[in-house]
């Protein structure tokens, strides 16, 4: 059937049209509109300034750069970099349009170490050594151990940034440190997992027998409160928490 001369005028000019906003829209994404002019990096939410050294070092590992069109950059390439770092849980970078480009990172927090002479390893709660080094500038509740000596220093030896510890002793007091109440955890020095008992050490020296690994929160709810109603000058052995219904001073 023959198209009416209308109707091929009326096709003519739609395809004009359509040929006209192709155009119009290539010409539009590849102007200096969409060219990239700023790049924020948000570290566990807080903004970075452009002088901070990790953001610096997050930037140059995505290979992002400003000038550039937006559409073009790999972002995925840049989260692929940035997440090697040991110290890097999640990463995500974005587009934000017209001319900026977002990453966000989220940063493996440190809950204990693992110490070995002089060298500590940092471990965050799964497990990751996030740092491994002769010197922390922060202090968690070291992980020890029955054999601890001895088995420590193979994992010094095969443990590297970015790795997981999965010695089962390290395990169970990851899983202690999470239960316990966030204000004595930041009181302690040492956290000792054996086969039948959890026994912690403050900063000061007192000692928190916790019997069983169970009901964490419950005994370390306990053992605070008593450290509270003690006198400063009191000199204390131990704090017996290991029943919740009579708990020991001794």
């Amino acid at each position: 059937m023959m198209l009416s001369s209308n109707k091929k005028h009326n096709l003519l000019w739609s395809s004009l049209f359509l040929l006209i906003s192709f155009l119009s829209i290539y010409i539009f994404l590849k102007s200096p509109f969409f060219e990239v002019q700023h790049i924020h990096v948000v570290v566990d939410e807080n903004l970075l300034s452009s002088l901070d050294a990790d953001y610096l070092k997050y930037v140059e590992l995505s290979g992002l750069k400003t000038k550039e069109n937006i559409f073009k950059l790999n972002l995925s390439k840049g989260e692929e970099n940035i997440s090697l770092l040991p110290e890097v849980k999640e990463v995500e970078i974005s587009r934000k349009f017209p001319s900026t480009i977002v990453i966000n990172v989220h940063k493996r927090q440190p809950v204990a170490m693992l110490s070995c002479g002089s060298v500590f390893i940092v471990l965050d709660a799964e497990g990751v050594c996030v740092q491994k080094s002769r010197l922390s500038k922060v202090m968690f509740p070291v992980i020890t151990w029955e054999n601890y000596i001895s088995e420590v220093k193979e994992i010094f030896i095969s443990v590297q940034p970015g790795d997981v510890v999965n010695h089962a002793s390290v395990k169970a007091g990851l899983e202690v440190i999470d239960e316990l109440p966030c204000e004595l955890v930041e009181m302690l020095s040492e956290v000792h997992i054996s086969e039948n008992e959890v026994i912690i050490y403050t900063a000061n020296g007192i000692q928190g027998r916790f019997g069983m690994p169970c009901e964490i929160y419950q005994k370390g709810t306990v053992f605070l409160q008593i450290l509270k109603h003690l006198n400063e000058n009191e000199i204390i052995e131990y704090i017996d928490v290991s029943s919740l219904k009579s708990p020991v001073i001794k």
